[in-house]
């Protein structure tokens, strides 16, 4: 999995140090993976001098340069933003944590500006490199409680919330907290004697409120992390009412592209870039202890994956059904009243009787080249998740493979046409041949029947498959030989077929054959009616095969790029 790198500059570590940032790490870690809100911490280096912090990867980068860049945030937007943040919040205090660093620059953001906290606890890290760390504590005081500068004060829960209450201002304001200070002892000063910034005009009266109450200077009356969730969550379902979010709204700007505006005040100053993470070592077997020693470094072992919400089972599973059927449109509109659908796993059974076990439905798009669907899947599926599940799905495969081939029909249909001519006598070798191809064409994809399988237009040229959408249906025409008519059936229930793929691609299905044709669709198979249609097969899955390579190179593209953030 990708990961991030935080250096730390200090002077060597004392032994006692050393094992303080160990109890820390082992409880951060625990932390870190009961929540989707927190960053993961993967592991700490202790090697002087990369003293780092080993994370869980972000490819949206941190909130202070989104706030700082030129694109337009809708309230939406913020309140989401500010949401996730403040659950994440609760999550910590939860479990007996405090995060003591709350800032912008602490605040990653996935590719669908989903935010998470990073950098929370190991104060004796942070303690013991602050003075000799660049922009050291110059880089916090900005997000500070004014009860933090008295002497012997302690961080709690109530300075957490006012540094929270920043964070929320900054959204609003897209500035750095008194950004009009000479120098960072100025305004720090400021901060000790309670000064406070103004909130922007036209920001909602109720945002407004919440900003100050967290300020509260009565550190006993500032709201708890659950009431501010509540609160922002009351915000932000009120906006969604007002105008519906449509996915682009939180997920149209791609984090990488933006451009960022001179800041009115330079970010805290960071660190160079490390060129090259530090690499662990192994990580111990469950049995082991959670930290294995070796030459002053240590691994945090793989933490368990978070509990995911719950999800209606009876929803998931009709998902999985609309996706397995191609039912895009359907798919679509389940999604986006819960996303959260996306994350989790169940069992389905396709159009062509093949059962699915433990398969998202990311994964049974990308099972059954389905490119329309898994496009459609990507825009409410965070990167890091798209990734977890490609990788799941290429390592463990299904029952039925990794992806399906068209290999069986494209191999049986050759045959076919290689040789219907010195069969057109051979009644036996028809027979034989049309139920091969037939049982070949009961297996395809839904979405391969949906796309293509229609009478109102030829198979070959094929539509561009790059399109983003296509018409999709089963229906085409059938012959109801009990009343001896053609009526309007379904590609996968229906024994014959009157045009469908060209002119005899669906001529036969299962052991029966028919084109209206009779005979004439035989002898039309083994010239270019059939050649055509077998062209056009290729065709398809050239280009599918292509998009799910160039969906690959994207995902790991996310894998393999480590991320480097600046120190405190």
């Amino acid at each position: 999995n990708p990961v991030a790198i935080k250096q730390y500059t200090a002077q060597d570590f004392s032994g006692q140090t050393r094992e303080e940032i160990r109890k820390e790490a082992r409880i951060m870690a625990t932390v870190s993976a009961q929540s989707d809100y927190l960053v993961r911490l993967r592991g700490v280096i202790l090697d002087k001098p990369n003293y780092s912090l080993v994370m869980e990867y972000l490819p949206g980068g941190d909130l202070f340069h989104l706030l700082k860049s030129s694109q337009e945030m809708t309230w939406p937007m913020r309140y989401r933003i500010g949401l996730d943040m403040t659950i994440g919040l609760h999550h910590l205090h939860g479990r007996g944590a405090l995060h003591r660093d709350l800032k912008s620059l602490n605040v990653l953001l996935d590719m669908n500006f989903r935010a998470k906290l990073a950098d929370f606890g190991l104060s004796t890290l942070k303690t013991s490199s602050a003075s000799t760390t660049a922009g050291g504590f110059k880089g916090t005081v900005l997000w500070s409680a004014p009860e933090l500068f008295k002497r012997g004060a302690k961080a709690d829960r109530a300075s957490d919330i006012y540094s929270l209450g920043m964070i929320l201002w900054e959204l609003v304001s897209r500035q750095i907290p008194f950004a009009d200070a000479a120098t960072p002892a100025i305004a720090a000063t400021w901060v000790a004697q309670g000064d406070q910034e103004i909130v922007p005009e036209g920001t909602p009266e109720e945002f407004k409120v919440l900003i100050l109450d967290c300020w509260n200077k009565d550190p006993a009356k500032r709201p708890q992390a659950d009431a501010v969730a509540k609160r922002l969550d009351t915000l932000w379902q009120s906006e969604q009412k007002k105008t519906p979010a449509s996915p682009k709204d939180l997920s149209g700007i791609h984090p990488g592209s933006l451009k960022p505006e001179t800041p009115a005040s330079s970010p805290p100053p960071r660190q160079p870039q490390i060129k090259k993470p530090v690499t662990l070592e192994p990580a111990p077997p469950p049995s082991s202890s959670m930290l294995s020693l070796s030459q002053g470094r240590f691994t945090i072992a793989p933490a368990p994956k978070p509990l995911l919400k719950p999800v209606d089972a009876k929803t998931l599973e009709q998902l999985l059904q609309w996706v397995a059927e191609g039912e895009q449109d359907k798919a679509e509109a389940l999604i986006q009243k819960d996303p959260n659908l996306l994350r989790h796993a169940g069992t389905v059974k396709d159009l062509s009787g093949r059962e699915f076990k433990g398969i998202t439905a990311f994964q049974y798009a990308l099972w059954a080249m389905d490119y329309h669907m898994w496009t459609m899947i990507k825009k409410y599926l965070p990167r890091e998740t798209q990734v977890e599940q490609w990788q799941a799905l290429e390592s463990k495969g299904t029952a039925h493979g990794i992806h399906f081939s068209l290999k069986e029909l494209t191999d049986v249909l050759q045959v076919y046409m290689d040789n219907a001519e010195k069969w057109n006598y051979d009644q036996r070798a028809v027979d034989q041949w049309c139920k091969k191809v037939g049982g070949a064409q009961t297996r395809l994809p839904a979405h391969v029947v949906n796309e293509y399988c229609r009478s109102d237009r030829p198979f070959e040229p094929c539509p561009t498959e790059w399109e983003s959408k296509l018409p999709r249906t089963r229906e085409m025409d059938v012959y109801d030989s009990t009343h001896s008519e053609w009526v309007k059936g379904s590609w996968f229930i229906a024994p014959s077929s009157k045009d469908g793929l060209g002119l005899n691609y669906a001529f036969a299905r299962g052991q029966r054959w028919c084109l209206g044709g009779g005979c004439g669709a035989r002898r039309a198979a083994s010239g270019g009616a059939g050649r055509v249609d077998l062209k056009a097969l290729h065709s398809l899955w050239k280009t599918r095969t292509q998009q799910l390579e160039l969906l690959r190179s994207q995902l790991l593209s996310v894998t393999h790029q480590p991320q480097t953030y600046g120190s405190r």
